[in-house]
């Protein structure tokens, strides 16, 4: 591992270091191993050649999807659960199941299949791809969402409203919060001051269905009566991704109010951006504008006035008097 090797994520909102749950789940595990690797928030899923993110950039070689980066932070000796005692380990995996098969449908769902919330997760996604990808690739989570469902919930996201039976998944959903709100208590981690796979799973799914902005989201409401898993997500996020986080509301208020030597790295990129694309934009305004206006006959050039006001005069004129 050299200091060449780069996780590539997508940017994040609400204060988060990625939007992305697989993002989150392999910053995680970056940051809990402290493995030397750098993270860039601009990732783009087309480089990636597998046409997804995260993946890592190590050298000539790259590391694609959470399963495979795990894969390569263990090759590299930076093992998630290795403080972990193997019965614990094991019990870890079991909750993972657990939390899996009751959180994943549920995320998937408000996320990518509820006519009410999927032009809000679209946008979060087209916003950080470039043109025109930005089409295409949120179409794909939306078409992984469909599959999801039609094995957990037995209906396609495409069939009418009044066939999503969402009713059981918001159910089990909630039932798996308790459960991990009782396990973790007053801890730190789920199994004690250590943190585990199952805590970054659990960060991944709860940080953002804790913060994201949708209309339909029982479970955000559902979360808030659960304080230590508030404060579990909180704790991680301002620990571990304090240079990472990000929130355009933010940076769009320090941009505005001139204090951007307080911005994050993230927010400072966005403000660079946004600069040139206010100039861009004002430029060209000026130049349709005067074309349309010049086209129209508002505005007229009148050559001779223009060469005598720079005191050019024709030879006919010079022999005149």
């Amino acid at each position: 591992m050299t200091e060449s090797t780069i996780l590539f994520v997508y940017q994040g909102e609400w204060g988060l270091p990625s939007i992305d749950f697989d993002c989150l789940r392999a910053l995680c595990a970056v940051k809990f191993t402290r493995a030397p690797i750098a993270i860039n928030t601009k990732g783009n899923p087309f480089r990636s050649g597998d046409g997804r993110l995260p993946y890592i950039q190590a050298y000539k070689r790259k590391i694609v999807g959470y399963e495979q980066i795990i894969s390569y932070l263990q090759e590299q000796g930076y093992t998630v659960n290795d403080q972990l005692p193997r019965n614990v380990s094991n019990l870890a995996e079991a909750y993972e199941s657990l939390v899996f098969n009751d959180l994943h449908p549920y995320f998937q769902y408000f996320m990518f299949g509820s006519p009410d919330n999927i032009d809000q997760s679209r946008k979060l996604y087209a916003n950080r791809t470039p043109f025109p990808l930005n089409f295409y690739y949120p179409a794909k989570y939306m078409k992984h969402a469909d599959e999801v469902m039609q094995v957990f919930g037995g209906f396609s996201v495409h069939e009418k409203i009044e066939d999503h039976s969402t009713e059981m998944i918001i159910i089990n959903a909630k039932k798996c919060v308790n459960l991990l709100s009782s396990k973790l208590g007053k801890n730190k981690y789920f199994f004690g001051q250590h943190y585990s796979s199952l805590d970054i799973l659990v960060y991944a799914y709860l940080a953002i269905l804790y913060n994201i902005t949708l209309p339909n989201n029982p479970l955000q409401v559902h979360l808030q009566e659960c304080p230590n898993l508030v404060k579990f997500i909180d704790r991680i996020t301002k620990q571990h991704f304090a240079a990472e986080a990000y929130s355009s509301k933010d940076a769009k208020q320090k941009v505005d109010g001139n204090s951007t030597a307080t911005l994050t790295p993230s927010e400072q990129e966005f403000a660079k951006t946004k600069r040139k694309t206010q100039i861009l934009a004002t430029l060209f305004a000026v130049v349709a504008m005067t074309a349309y206006a010049t086209w129209m006959g508002i505005v007229k050039i009148n050559a001779d006035s223009y060469y005598d006001d720079l005191g050019y005069r024709d030879d006919d004129d010079g022999d005149e008097g």
